[in-house]
């Protein structure tokens, strides 16, 4: 049980981070990335496709027939994620798959978000905080620069269907994800540094 749970806060926390990478900008395509039928992006997502996986493990149809017959109790905390199906866990489809139809789901529609870099495209960059007061505005840090340069990479790749290209899109997905995430800790260290200091 205890590894159990180790390894699903493990997978939350990897999903949250890739959240943080995930640029996308339709509200379809946000509604999607947090949930458990788009790309399962959250640690709300996760904990209902875990209730389902449980469901369907552990649930034995109660369909009578015998005077004082009990169904065996299911896993605490299973869920199934259709009424109809509460007879068929078999119709369940097992987490595993449910985390690879997720992480699929989530480069498909990034390829769909992003336009490839031509005429009548703007370069995708990192915003920086406007100037406050007529101060100038700070200039990027080079996890921001860089994550501009990931984001146009990103974009160039986005209609390479070939292994190749797929690998390349996938690499440069991982490394948007671990610079934001390093952006995100700088801003918010910052943030603390500027209100210690007030």
């Amino acid at each position: 049980m205890r590894e159990l749970v180790k390894n699903m806060r493990e997978l939350t926390e990897l999903s949250e981070r890739a959240r943080a990478g995930f640029a996308v900008h339709s509200a379809s395509a946000q509604a999607a990335a947090d949930s458990p039928d788009g790309a399962a992006m959250s640690a709300i997502a996760i904990t209902q496709m875990l209730a389902n996986e449980q469901f369907r493990v552990s649930c034995v149809p109660f369909r009578g027939g015998r005077p004082g017959e009990r169904a065996p109790p299911s896993l605490p905390g299973s869920k199934c994620p259709k009424l109809e199906w509460q007879l068929t866990p078999e119709k369940v489809t097992p987490f595993a798959e449910r985390i690879k139809l997720a992480s699929e789901f989530a480069v498909e529609t990034l390829k769909k978000e992003i336009r490839v870099p031509g005429k009548n495209n703007v370069p995708r960059t990192v915003q920086v905080p406007a100037a406050v007061n007529g101060a100038e505005p700070r200039p990027r840090t080079e996890a921001e620069l860089r994550l501009s340069d990931l984001l146009n990479q990103q974009a160039a790749v986005a209609n390479d269907i070939t292994e190749a290209g797929e690998a390349k899109y996938k690499a440069i997905v991982a490394e948007i994800v671990v610079t934001t995430a390093e952006i995100e800790a700088w801003r918010s260290t910052a943030i603390k540094l500027n209100e210690a200091a007030q």
